[in-house]
């Protein structure tokens, strides 16, 4: 496993589930709902007093409370969770009782609450209805670029693991933290976001609808395409950045191939060492495969950019 891999297991481990809290009387029903939500952590307490400690001491990212409580109303534990609620961003979701009538489910989404599902009630529905209030993956995004981070591409991975008709683009800005030491990291944060700029108009230009362009770290990009002609997506890029890179060195640096450093030592110019991975190529069984065969192949095509040191993910936004 190379080190960009490894860096970004260690980062899948960080990830933790959703939270979600039932306050549900009932043992079996209790049971039943962490059985469908299993993809989150689910605790389970059986009356608003519990339900009300919890909260208070570890948020959770949603609570699905029955309406019939042993200890008090649903709508009093609402109300008491209020601020709560509103201070922590969590949605709040009813299961009534099949006789509660129109005026109190009115009545509670107009004090807040987030959904009022009756029982009984179809657990694939309730399972989309939890999945569409809580945050999701995707969500995450490089503060710089504004792109997708390791999560959302994880996500989009996985999805397309067991489909033939899509390609993986790595591209690795090599020679980027000399570029830095040199004229900042504001003018390293510009370089990352005209590339991201690049990426995204080729594929407004010629990528489908669900290809995605993400962001590993400060110097590794992904773009993930259904375009038969990935090199020749490749090929446009180099040929932009290419222009590009002479608005960011002087004249002397452009004619010398090279930059010096701050403690004298000269380094390259920002260069893209790229790997292209079709699906097809292997039978990936982790998104973390195919991120690893993109990377090897990376290493072997341009040896003399692979760095000793690179920066961490959590670098992304510590530089942001």
């Amino acid at each position: 496993m190379n080190s960009l891999t490894a860096r970004l297991q260690q980062e899948l481990k960080r990830i933790k589930p959703a939270t979600v809290l039932l306050v549900e009387p009932d043992p079996y029903l209790g049971r039943m709902l962490s059985d469908y939500l299993a993809d989150y952590t689910c605790q389970v307490v059986e009356n608003g007093r519990d339900a009300l400690a919890t909260c208070q001491q570890t948020p959770p990212h949603l609570l699905l409370m029955d309406t019939d409580l042993p200890d008090m109303a649903a709508l009093e534990l609402f109300q008491q969770l209020h601020p709560l609620k509103l201070s922590h961003h969590i949605p709040v979701f009813f299961l009534a009782q099949p006789d509660d009538g129109r005026d109190q489910r009115m009545k509670a989404l107009e004090m807040g609450v987030d959904d009022y599902i009756a029982k009984p009630f179809d657990v694939v529905e309730l399972q989309f209805r939890v999945k569409n209030a809580l945050p999701r993956p995707a969500q995450s995004v490089d503060l710089v670029t504004g792109q997708p981070g390791w999560p959302a591409i994880h996500q989009d991975l996985q999805a397309r693991l067991n489909q033939p008709d899509w390609t993986l683009l790595l591209i690795h800005v090599a020679h980027m933290g000399a570029y830095q030491d040199v004229y900042g990291a504001v003018a390293g944060q510009r370089v990352r976001r005209t590339i991201a700029d690049l990426l995204n108009g080729a594929l407004d230009e010629l990528g489908e609808l669900d290809d995605l362009v993400g962001v590993l770290s400060t110097h590794e990009f992904v773009l993930i395409t259904r375009n038969q002609q990935p090199c020749w997506l490749l090929t446009q890029l180099q040929q932009q950045f290419a222009a590009a890179i002479r608005r960011w060195y002087s004249p002397a640096e452009l004619a010398a191939a090279q930059i010096q450093l701050s403690d004298g030592r000269r380094a390259p110019l920002m260069m893209l060492a790229t790997a292209v991975v079709p699906a097809r190529s292997a039978s990936f069984a982790t998104p973390l495969e195919v991120i690893d065969a993109a990377e090897t192949l990376r290493q072997r095509q341009y040896p003399a950019t692979v760095e000793k040191a690179v920066p961490s993910l959590q670098a992304i936004f510590a530089t942001s």
